[in-house]
C-alpha cells in the first residue's frame, strides 16, 4: 500500500495543486505491484549492489593483473543483475544511442 500521506498533500501554489491532483495513486500502486510480480518471476533476490558501476569506477592493476571495483558511495541493496542491466543504460550515453 502506498502511504496515505502521499495522497493527501496540499500545496499553496494552485498550479502545483492541480498537477498533483492529476496523479492517480491507485495507478501507481497497481504499477508497483505489477513490477514486483514481474521481478519475482526473474528469481532476482535483493543483494548488495555497487549501483554506479561505470568504467570510471573500475581500476585495473596491471602489475597484479586484477580488476577492482572502486567508489562505493552509491552501494546499497538492489535486485541481483541491476549493475549488469544498468551498464547497458549508461553505455548508451546521455543521447541514449542504443546502437552503442
Amino acid at each position: 500500500e502506498l502511504s496515505i500521506a502521499a495522497s493527501v498533500l496540499k500545496f499553496e501554489d494552485n498550479e502545483k495543486q492541480k498537477r498533483y491532483e492529476m496523479i492517480s495513486f491507485r495507478e501507481i500502486q497497481d504499477e508497483v505491484k505489477e513490477l514486483k510480480d514481474l521481478s519475482d518471476l526473474l528469481h532476482a533476490p535483493v543483494v548488495f549492489a555497487h549501483n554506479d558501476l561505470l568504467s570510471g569506477n573500475l581500476m585495473l592493476n596491471d602489475l597484479e593483473e586484477k580488476l577492482y571495483f572502486i567508489d562505493f558511495e552509491y552501494g546499497s541493496y538492489s535486485y541481483r543483475g541491476f549493475d549488469i542491466a544498468n551498464h547497458f543504460n549508461e553505455y548508451a550515453g546521455f543521447e541514449c544511442d542504443y546502437n552503442l
